[in-house]
């Protein structure tokens, strides 16, 4: 198939207040590029073809520098790495044993759902986990995260959808959606009060499901 080489760089250099790494994904490939100069910084293999997703991370782990580290999510594989801006070297990888969903970044902690439905908050400067909770079945997709910062909703593989609390992960409510397995694969939106679910309710259509989301974010109910 076709390749891509990077081989020189061309333009002027930015200014650039502070540091700054771009992350992008090529094919097999994650390159860490100077956004100042377009410059490569370092290359890194990467698995899961094209379930990977890239999130841009800064915390007190940076030391002096303030450069935002990368969270590489190999969805396909069930692994999730902090790789460090300066030179992609590892600064922690945990292997979940299976699939994983796109994960979510509130600050300093990281909330991912894998396939069989397990919920892990990790801490990001340190890789510890924080909690982690089994729904009662299969996970249909990743977390979502409501506004006031107390809960998250998580769709099961079939029928239901969980409110979660996000500081211990305990499960407040439990509403019957009746949908079917592979049917829901993205993860709900949250949009001001409301919870967004979008769902391939038939082979030849697909329906988007809206519920308002209660004031305490305790769960919710059709709108």
């Amino acid at each position: 198939g076709p390749r891509v080489i990077l081989t020189n760089n061309s333009g002027r250099t930015l200014t650039l207040t502070q540091n700054r790494t771009l992350f992008v994904r090529a094919k097999s490939g994650l390159y860490g590029i100077d956004a100042s100069n377009g410059k490569v910084k370092w290359r890194r293999f990467v698995r899961g073809n094209d379930q990977t997703e890239l999130i841009s991370i800064s915390d007190s782990a940076n030391g002096s520098t303030g450069e935002p580290d990368c969270i590489l999510t190999e969805a396909s594989i069930g692994q999730i790495t902090r790789l460090s801006a300066t030179d992609g070297s590892v600064m922690w990888s945990i292997d979940f044993g299976c699939n994983t969903f796109a994960p979510m970044l509130e600050r300093a902690l990281l909330y991912v759902t894998d396939a069989k439905g397990r919920l892990t908050c990790i801490n990001t400067d340190s890789g510890t986990v924080r909690w982690c909770q089994q729904l009662p079945q299969a996970a249909a997709c990743g977390p979502s995260l409501g506004q006031l910062k107390s809960s998250m909703f998580n769709v099961g593989e079939s029928s239901n959808l969980y409110t979660m609390s996000r500081k211990d992960g305990s499960c407040s409510s439990v509403f019957y959606l009746g949908h079917n397995p592979k049917t829901i694969s993205i993860a709900p939106i949250v949009l001001l009060s409301k919870l967004l679910i979008f769902e391939n309710a038939g082979p030849d259509y697909s329906q988007i499901r809206v519920f308002s989301i209660k004031q305490d974010e305790s769960g919710v109910e059709p709108a």
